[in-house]
């Protein structure tokens, strides 16, 4: 079964380990830079609360990641060298 996640864990994760910055409009939207050359799209809804299944999904889809990677990134075991090694390994940077 898959843990569903606070909104604003998953955002302050995403900015403190993965340097995303957000942007506020109806949701919040950030992106994924390395080497100054923006990677990923990240979107998030705004507000309080656990995410959706769905939206949850959604987000680890646009990371690119698996659930448990997921959970890892947000409990801190998965680092940003490590998330750069995954998206290496699906060839997604060079």
């Amino acid at each position: 079964m898959i843990k569903l996640w606070l909104k604003q864990e998953v955002v302050a994760s995403l900015k403190n380990k993965l340097f995303i910055g957000f942007r506020t409009t109806k949701e919040l939207n950030g992106w994924f830079v390395y080497n100054g050359k923006k990677i990923l799209r990240v979107t998030i809804p705004k507000g309080r609360g656990l995410l959706r299944k769905g939206t949850q999904a959604s987000i680890i889809n646009q990371l690119k990641l698996t659930k448990e990677k997921f959970s890892d990134l947000i409990e801190c075991p998965l680092s940003y060298e490590g998330y750069i090694k995954i998206l290496k390994e699906k060839h997604l940077l060079p």
